[in-house]
């Protein structure tokens, strides 16, 4: 596990290079504006479910490259990408601390990129993804969109997470 003095450690010993000092020092606060935060949310079920979601980028690259099969691989990222923002829904949604934000921060990815690309390649199973368009969009620049709204609805649940932190916590000093 990293320290908030490891990028003095990485700069001593070179690893990062000729970096600038201005861009070390961003890196340093926002390493310590992390660690601090990660220290506070390590323990609650928030962050593991935002681990997962970032985890499960990594599983399914992973598993383009282990398996020959694309299909079997779409097949199983693409409903990891639908049951997995369905539990997220259906968590948010019996919460008692409920935030509408949070939901349409999930809702969003799911009715706009994982149902219809989901939809299509299932109607559509021997064609290449190339092949296909969105709206009139190329496929793969409706997947980058789809990462785009992903990584948005990650950083959606964060933001609540450190909201919902900084809420629950109690006042100091009275």
């Amino acid at each position: 596990m990293c320290s908030p003095f490891y990028f003095d450690e990485m700069q001593a010993d070179g690893r990062l290079g000729r970096a600038s000092p201005l861009f070390l020092s961003v890196l340093e606060f926002t390493f310590e504006i992390f660690w601090s935060k990660f220290s506070e949310m390590r323990q609650t079920k928030s962050y593991l479910q935002i681990a997962f979601l970032v985890l499960w980028i990594f599983i399914v690259i992973l598993l383009f490259k282990i398996i020959p099969d694309r299909r079997v691989v779409v097949l199983i990222a693409g409903l990891g990408f639908l049951f997995i923002p369905l539990g997220l829904v259906w968590q948010e949604y019996n919460s008692p601390h409920r935030s509408w934000v949070v939901l349409a921060g999930v809702l969003q990815f799911l009715f706009l990129f994982v149902i219809p690309i989901l939809f299509k390649r299932l109607l559509y199973w021997n064609e290449s993804f190339g092949n296909f368009t969105f709206f009139g969009i190329p496929a793969w620049e409706f997947h980058h969109y789809s990462a785009v709204s992903y990584i948005l609805m990650i950083s959606v649940l964060f933001i609540s997470v450190l909201m919902r932190a900084k809420k629950l916590r109690p006042i100091e000093n009275q």
